[in-house]
């Protein structure tokens, strides 16, 4: 199911509609109950499209003006006179008559509806009446009970929808872990009881995340929520079950280990919205089926195209791509027979390499090697300063180019900026922050410096040039201070040529060539030999001479060593995976509903108490307007899904309605506890000055949300 927009949009505004439709029926159904009279229970708002009122009928305008007049003409049969008539005396006359005392309104604009109810109007307190049905007069428990039973309506409601989303299944990333983010908690930190082990280091592909902290978790929204709404420098207790293939010794059942992480900012990952939640920075995993294949790739020459699946890798099965990335990244960047089949059975092998990534020991470190990182390349210029000043980049990957062609990655090394050699990525961001003015550049061309005019920054502190390493090359940027690179004191630029004796060509060969000596170290850490690594470069000057020093290795850099990671290749797409979350019959689908609802009144809360403490943005809270375009987005997937979140809304509803502000039903709960133990309710004027207190602060949110919401809709946030 795949609802166009038109469809979807409409039909999650009237779900929408229907939630606050619920809610003003547990108060309608409650007042009713305790006796309260109710003069108007209205669905929509705005002007009556049809009315009915028991004995008078069906109208197409309002029956109020009809209901008076017939209870001034039963006193005045009576021989008294009307206009003297008490409240009482006429609602106690219209009921002698019949005429029901609920006028039921459906109105024009079909979103929720509210109920009157004689003696209670939220914006006057003055509106009080000393009829005995009155809502004035109740004891403070039928008013208790009024008040709080929309919010009730609302997660019964919640509730139902729950049990009946999961008895048709939900589908949703599974709780299993795609890959990790480099420098993330969830790359750098060590399963308990394993502390050194790089076999134990990070979170690997096809870990299943199964607890946070003692709590079920059955996706990956699940992972991501635990961190989000951690408290900031809190670490969470994360139970995975790592499947067979990945643990160092086979065992009959998934390994179970713990991983304690504390969540982090992470800038740049839209998973995580541009770095303003709390992460521990896991990726979704995929299924093995072929979605897209980069033109001019490895994959696009051979014939691999979209629909195709992964089968195996150097002709052994594999049963995931999980497995296929944990594989791949093993192979440490030596080639692999990648095969695909498609629905024929017909397979084409395909020969691909992993990427190094390097190592990072942080979010906020750079990526290097021994504090070697590669010298940056234009990767894409668009209209932007940079492309003024005559930057010449690779071309754009998404340009129409010839599919039988290698892909074309080269473009101009930034071999100076702003008066520094041979910057790393960082580095080049962080001088041209710092630099005031024009920003001087000169690039390494073909084999030739080009100085290029002065570029002008733009207001975000940037030239508009994507950076990319130069991975290709063994050329060194700056070399990171207080590591083995700074002590060589090779300078930037300088071209690395053999490492422990074996020939260099690309930072692929120096990270497999330095962790093969960091794993020969492991394995004998007493040899003093292995430790002494000798590095031959050639250096950027005139002449171009070579230098030959040694590197001494510290366990800590073999430890760093051994933690540098390996990329999938990148020229073929794979589906994202989505698992459905089914009960397995009415008594788990009730189970799920429950759990799920008590989940989500606790998530609710520890929002609103993270959004104090600071560690979530009030940036991610959502108004109306984002609401309807996530709510209509979801509709589009299907009735199990629209049904899903309306659950949540119905949820969320009740509990922000439950909170203790003036003009919501927690606030008038708070004015009954007050009453109840002071005696007396609160003096009017200090209920209206608190009205508007709520009013001024609902309308402040209303407007920084909505304002939010548009942001994103046009495409300026996260």
């Amino acid at each position: 199911m795949n609802l166009p927009i038109y469809i979807s949009l409409p039909l999650f505004i009237l779900g929408f509609g229907f939630l606050v439709f619920v809610h003003e029926l547990g108060h309608f159904l409650a007042a009713k109950a305790v006796g309260i009279r109710t003069t108007q229970f209205a669905v929509g708002f705005g002007h009556a499209i049809l009315c009915y009122r028991k004995g008078l009928g069906l109208r197409f305008h309002g029956t109020e003006a009809e209901y008076k007049k017939r209870a001034r003409q039963a006193i005045a049969d009576r021989g008294d006179d009307p206009e003297k008539a008490t409240a009482t005396e006429l609602y106690a006359a219209v009921d002698e008559l019949g005429l029901g005392e609920t006028e039921y309104r459906l109105n024009w604009i079909p979103l929720g509806g509210y109920v009157k109810m004689l003696g209670q109007e939220d914006m006057d307190p003055n509106a009080r009446s000393d009829d005995p049905r009155a809502y004035n007069t109740q004891s403070v428990g039928a008013r208790a009970i009024v008040i709080s039973a929309g919010v009730v309506m609302n997660l019964i409601v919640g509730a139902v929808f729950f049990i009946a989303a999961f008895t048709g299944g939900v589908n949703f990333p599974p709780n299993i872990v795609g890959g990790v983010i480099p420098g993330a908690p969830a790359a750098t930190t060590y399963a308990q009881g394993h502390d050194g082990d790089p076999a134990y280091l990070g979170l690997l592909p096809g870990d299943r995340v199964v607890e946070a902290d003692g709590d079920v978790v059955r996706d990956l929204t699940g992972i991501k929520i635990a961190a989000a709404l951690s408290p900031a420098g809190d670490a969470v207790d994360f139970v995975v079950e790592r499947p067979d293939y990945a643990s160092p010794t086979p065992y009959a059942d998934p390994q179970r280990l713990t991983y304690r992480m504390t969540p982090e900012r992470i800038a740049g990952v839209s998973a995580d919205r541009g770095g303003r939640l709390m992460a521990i920075g896991v990726t979704p995993t995929f299924t093995d089926e072929v979605w897209f294949v980069v033109r001019g790739g490895d994959a696009s020459r051979a014939g691999v195209e979209p629909g195709m699946t992964l089968t195996a890798l150097d002709g052994e099965p594999i049963d995931s791509h999980d497995e296929f990335v944990y594989r791949m990244q093993r192979s440490a960047g030596q080639p692999v027979s990648v095969t695909y089949t498609d629905a024929a059975g017909e397979t084409i092998v395909v020969e691909q390499r992993a990427t190094p990534e390097l190592y990072r020991p942080s979010l906020d470190a750079p990526a290097s090697l021994l504090g070697w990182s590669p010298v940056v390349s234009a990767l894409a210029v668009h209209d932007s300063p940079a492309a003024e000043a005559g930057i010449k980049a690779a071309p754009d990957p998404d340009a129409e180019i010839d599919p039988d062609a290698p892909v074309d990655r080269a473009g101009d090394l930034l071999m100076d900026v702003a008066g520094r050699s041979w910057p790393s990525a960082s580095q080049v961001i962080e001088t041209i922050k710092a630099t005031e003015g024009g920003v001087n550049v000169t690039v390494w061309r073909d084999g030739q410096r080009v100085e290029l005019q002065p570029i002008t920054k733009r207001l975000d502190n940037r030239i508009g040039v994507s950076l990319l390493p130069a991975l290709d090359s063994t050329r060194v940027a700056e070399a990171e201070p207080g590591t083995p690179a700074a002590a060589v004191n090779l300078p930037a630029g300088s071209l690395l040529r053999s490492i422990a004796g074996r020939p260099v060509s690309d930072w692929a060969d120096i990270q497999r060539v330095l962790q093969d000596r960091a794993q020969a170290i492991r394995s004998s850490p007493d040899d003093a030999s292995l430790r002494r690594v000798q590095v031959v470069a050639e250096l950027m000057l005139a002449g171009t001479p070579t230098e030959t020093d040694t590197v001494e290795l510290t366990d800590e850099d073999v430890a760093t060593l051994l933690a540098a990671q390996w990329a999938v290749p990148d020229d073929a797409g794979f589906r994202p995976r989505f698992d459905p979350i089914l009960a397995s019959g009415p008594i788990d689908a009730m189970g799920l509903g429950f759990e799920y609802t008590v989940r989500f009144i606790q998530q609710t809360y520890l929002t609103l108490l993270r959004l104090t403490q600071g560690s979530v943005s009030p940036t991610e809270l959502r108004g109306p307007l984002g609401i309807v375009d996530v709510g209509a987005q979801i509709t589009r997937e299907g009735w199990t899904k629209y049904l899903y979140f309306l659950a949540l809304i119905s949820v969320n509803l009740a509990v922000l309605n439950f909170l203790p502000i003036p003009i919501t039903d927690g606030g008038h709960i708070v004015y009954l506890l007050i009453e109840k133990f002071t005696g007396k309710p609160p003096a009017e004027r200090v209920i209206q000055w608190a009205t508007l207190a709520g009013l001024a602060l609902l309308a402040t949110v209303f407007v920084f949300v909505t304002y939010q919401d548009i942001l994103r809709l046009v495409g300026l946030s996260g």
